[in-house]
């Protein structure tokens, strides 16, 4: 998945890294510093996602080998259906809401074997996300989808047994 905006001088270089193994997902933000150093202290995020006990897990791991953890339900936001569109050769069910007077849209497929999402809190709506935009000028994207040529079984695809619950 990529991220932009509508003005390219604006346009943002991070994007997310989505496995999927066994109806459970990784997401992991990766951030193109450009050559810089990232910020001492700066948290690396990584959500889980668990489709079968519609739960994700958000791990911070901080530098000096510090780990945090937070597990939570699937999201119970409602979304309104707005039909049916062709997104990047897809055929996605687009659904609209508003969070914090934030205008959401989202384009979902079913057409592929799997679920997929680079934003844990939509994991309930299933499919896989092909598209989202926040206030019609942030996006996200699906750009591609690599099929490992052999079988390959991820680690790590659960949280660090080590972290620290925070509730």
């Amino acid at each position: 998945y990529s991220h932009n905006t509508q003005d390219v001088s604006q346009q943002d270089t991070t994007y997310t890294l989505v496995r999927y193994s066994q109806n459970k997902n990784t997401i992991h933000e990766q951030i193109d510093l450009k050559g810089q150093q990232p910020i001492p202290g700066l948290a690396t995020e990584t959500y889980y996602i668990d489709y079968d006990q519609k739960t994700y897990a958000l791990q911070l791991e901080y530098p000096e080998n510090e780990t945090y953890l937070t597990q939570l339900p699937f999201s119970q936001q409602e979304f309104t259906h707005q039909g049916k569109e062709k997104i990047n050769n897809y055929n996605c069910e687009k659904y609209t809401t508003s969070i914090n007077s934030n205008t959401i849209e989202i384009w979902i497929t079913h057409d592929l074997d799997f679920q997929a999402t680079p934003m844990a809190q939509f994991a309930h709506l299933g499919g896989v996300m092909i598209k989202y935009r926040r206030n019609g000028s942030s996006i996200t994207e699906l750009t591609h989808i690599k099929k490992e040529k052999k079988k390959t079984k991820y680690q790590n695809m659960t949280p660090s047994p080590t972290a620290k619950q925070v509730t």
